[in-house]
């Protein structure tokens, strides 16, 4: 016996293993008595199952953008004002002006510079007398590279690490903007998305990151502090 189905009726056709013929009209009878509600019940379920599985993958991918816009929003609105004011104050790479001042370029830039040496063999990791009568380098050497931005100074080169100054703030500047956003969003999951960005920004650009710019090691905090109270929730 075989079956053939057709969009809106079933037909059959067959023989009994006696070999007597079976009419179309008892076959058909008892196929959809027994069988034609069930069979497109299931149907029906399979039907719904497939929408909702497209429904939830349309979900999840909307949250997926939704999320990666909300964590990008912050920092991209954070470093745009940071090119902006550098443009507009002729800073390198926009001018000749550079960003090193203070404490900046009278230690962490030098001693940036001094690591190239010590991997060229020109000078001690530990002791160097190239600072007044003598000093230990080493202490002040690993806290002045101590930061995982660091490694910065060693994609440009020697001699440019006065230069690599403003690629390395841009870098915090877009981190501590992450950070406060996922701060901000996991302690405070009924907060408009709209502020989230906005707190976020004023985090980055706070009073602290004034002061401490101009010794770039001590923002790294600004980067780990959200982080820290939220593991310490």
């Amino acid at each position: 016996m075989f079956f053939k189905k057709n969009k809106d009726t079933v037909k059959v056709k067959g023989v009994f293993a006696s070999g007597e013929a079976v009419s179309d009209e008892i076959i058909s009878n008892a196929l959809i008595g027994d069988y034609s509600e069930p069979f497109l019940a299931r149907e029906a379920d399979k039907k719904e199952e497939r929408t909702l599985s497209i429904k939830t993958d349309k979900c999840r991918k909307t949250r997926i953008i939704e999320g990666i816009l909300l964590y990008a929003t912050a920092p991209v609105i954070s470093l745009a004002l940071f090119f902006a004011f550098a443009a507009f104050c002729g800073i390198y790479p926009f001018g000749d002006r550079m960003m090193a001042s203070y404490d900046l370029l009278a230690q962490i830039v030098p001693y940036a510079e001094h690591f190239f040496d010590v991997i060229e063999g020109k000078s001690s990791l530990f002791y160097s007398f190239s600072i007044a009568g003598g000093a230990d380098v080493f202490g002040t050497l690993a806290y002045c590279m101590v930061s995982p931005f660091s490694f910065l100074f060693f994609v440009m080169g020697k001699g440019n690490a006065v230069y690599t100054v403003p690629f390395i703030l841009a870098a915090k500047i877009a981190c501590i903007s992450l950070s406060a956003t996922f701060f901000i969003r996991k302690m405070f999951p009924k907060i408009n998305v709209v502020v989230i960005p906005v707190l976020a920004v004023l985090y980055t650009y706070s009073g602290y990151f004034h002061v401490a710019n101009t010794y770039i090691n001590w923002l790294d905090f600004m980067i780990y502090l959200p982080l820290a109270i939220w593991g310490f929730r």
